[in-house]
């Protein structure tokens, strides 16, 4: 993957963005590893819920976001691409846990 992608932020029906959500993607440093990481939620204050990408293979984010973009509504969702699977694959970390 040469790019990190993107998320569409939050919007209210007359189109501002909702404030106190979070809508980001981009690899981050973990375990001294970049590993992709997508950061959605319609509150902040909403409880988190880590979605980690079990691998191997191609990211589920995107058929995650599809059928459970309800759960956006009610938890901050941490769509998380383990070292060596999805977007994190590749990214100078091992294939191998």
């Amino acid at each position: 993957m040469k790019r990190a992608g993107n998320t569409p932020p939050f919007r209210s029906a007359t189109g501002e963005i909702l404030p106190n959500s979070v809508a980001e993607a981009g690899y981050h440093r973990l375990g001294g590893s970049d590993q992709w990481v997508m950061i959605r939620g319609e509150n902040l204050a909403n409880p988190p819920l880590i979605h980690l990408h079990g691998g191997p293979g191609f990211s589920e984010s995107r058929l995650l976001r599809h059928f459970n973009a309800d759960l956006e509504k009610n938890f901050t969702v941490v769509y998380w691409d383990q070292r060596g699977a999805g977007k994190s694959f590749g990214r100078g970390s091992p294939d191998r846990p």
